[in-house]
């Protein structure tokens, strides 16, 4: 069947990215057919009804200078509020568990110094790079031919400073150092503003949860969208094929075809290599969706009749070199009510573990936690869920897709440069907060001020950017301060063991 309506734009893919630039294509009465291959909106963003409450099983926090996901929370009359984190925090290492309060990981003074030169030196290296385009950077082959487990092993001398990295890498990507490219890498992180602002809670990525879930976000988008029946979204439309003209693009799916004069697509790179192109896209672009590779998590949540943990003055919050369960947090309420612990498997453990059955995996969950806060109630949980990510067809893992040794410094430009009617959003292209929800609504910015003057040439596109605010703009006076205050640190903590 072939509608006879030609669309002024048709986007694929009913995430953050997709809602949000058709919403943004509308505003401007630009007509909008947006397609979607499953039941439901959100993307890589999803929730179940647990006793009357969405919970996440996908995308959750939100980071305060992550102001886009901030701004649309309050357009959607949500709130946030703040990740639980009062109390001892747990770091399991080599089968040891260390409790601790300090801000200072209990890891040994070498290791601790040399986590934070890490993260610096990291910051340090990439502050001439230009995240719009680092494939041109003066040292984008260099970085880019070496994985972060290489560079790892040549820059770091402490396994235990090694581990905590490792867990850390696991936490941002969901994959393993090995399959990391040290420019993707540090192309990722000052999108973000900096290595710290990925990995920490308090004024970082994990600051922030929102009440109702983060999903409810999509939805609500969806929702509104639909009230003036100004969008029309289709639901199972498995996009097959897209056949390319000189003036319109022909989406078709089995026996549905739709014509549009221009064609975004929102979906991962991953996911696009599965759609056939007539003719073929260009050579840049064939490779670079076959590079890139979706990282693997499976998340859980598991309940409990109360707050147990904090009543013995824990925090919630487990970091963890057991090759299963990278990482935990308190999934509760400030007040302690809907108490529960949401935890990770990531990278090649998610892989194995995914392979188990979810009995198994909900054991290991429990074991972790009474291994962590050494208390019996963690076999008594009333609820667990779980999601693979991996499982789902239409993300094949999460959070985002990564790439490897060799192939964003030769690929990565194909990320977003539009090919003929065909333009290119989600996550994976934004150049602020990449592979968060921050980035799909930038990213949705950027596609729309893209199309938006074809239709409207008086319109003159403003895109917001943290970009030069971002803190790993550093010099060698900074990094030079940095070195001298950390030299400062192990002199203060020398003093205080010897008085």
């Amino acid at each position: 069947m072939e509608e006879s309506i030609i669309h002024d734009v048709v986007v694929v893919g009913a995430g953050l990215s997709g809602l949000r630039t058709s919403s943004l294509l509308k505003d401007e009465n630009i007509s909008v057919l947006l397609l979607e291959a499953q039941d439901r909106v959100g993307g890589r963003t999803d929730s179940v009804k647990i006793d009357n409450y969405n919970w996440d099983l996908g995308g959750q926090w939100v980071g305060p200078t992550q102001y886009r996901i901030n701004e649309l929370v309050k357009d959607c009359n949500q709130t946030t509020f703040p990740q639980q984190q009062k109390g001892k925090k747990v770091m399991e290492i080599n089968g040891t568990h260390a409790r601790y309060t300090s801000l200072i990981p209990p890891i040994g003074l070498g290791a601790v110094i040399e986590c934070q030169l890490v993260v610096w030196r990291l910051d340090y290296l990439s502050r001439d790079l230009d995240v719009t385009q680092p494939w041109n950077w003066k040292h984008a082959e260099h970085y880019d031919s070496i994985s972060m487990r290489d560079w790892m092993e040549d820059h770091m001398y402490f396994e235990t400073s090694k581990k905590l990295i490792y867990i850390s890498i696991l936490a941002v990507f969901s994959a393993e150092p090995k399959d990391i490219s040290v420019l993707f890498a540090m192309t990722y992180f000052k999108s973000a503003g900096g290595v710290s602002k990925t990995i920490e809670v308090e004024g970082g990525a994990q600051q922030d949860r929102i009440y109702g879930s983060s999903h409810n976000i999509s939805n609500i988008l969806s929702k509104k969208l639909l009230i003036p029946s100004a969008i029309k979204i289709e639901h199972d439309y498995k996009t097959k094929d897209i056949i390319r003209t000189t003036t319109r693009n022909i989406k078709t799916n089995e026996e549905c075809v739709y014509l549009s004069k221009y064609l975004v697509l929102t979906v991962p790179p991953n996911i696009a290599d599965t759609i056939v192109y007539q003719p073929e896209l260009p050579t840049i672009r064939r490779q670079l969706t076959k590079s890139t590779k979706m990282g693997k998590v499976i998340k859980f949540i598991i309940f409990y009749q109360d707050c147990w943990w904090r009543d013995l003055g824990f925090s919630g919050e487990v970091v963890s070199d057991r090759p299963s369960i990278s990482f935990c947090y308190d999934g509760s309420f400030e007040d302690g009510s809907k108490s529960s612990i949401i935890g990770f498997f990531e990278g090649d453990y998610a892989i194995e573990w995914g392979k188990k059955s979810e009995l198994e995996r909900k054991n290991e969950a429990m074991a972790f936690i009474y291994q962590s806060f050494s208390d019996d109630r963690a076999f008594s949980p009333t609820n667990y869920l779980e999601r693979n990510w991996a499982s789902n067809p239409w993300s094949n893992g999460g959070y985002g897709c990564i790439m490897g040794p060799h192939d964003y410094s030769n690929y990565g430009k194909a990320l977003r440069e539009p090919i003929g009617n065909i333009h290119f959003a989600g996550t994976e292209t934004a150049t602020e907060w990449a592979g968060y929800m921050e980035g799909a609504l930038q990213s949705a910015e950027r596609v729309s001020n893209e199309i938006i003057p074809k239709f409207n040439s008086n319109y003159k596109p403003q895109l917001k950017t943290n970009l030069n605010g971002h803190s790993n703009n550093l010099n060698f006076l900074n990094y030079l301060i940095m070195i001298s205050s950390m030299v400062l640190i192990v002199i203060l903590i020398f003093y205080n063991l010897l008085i």
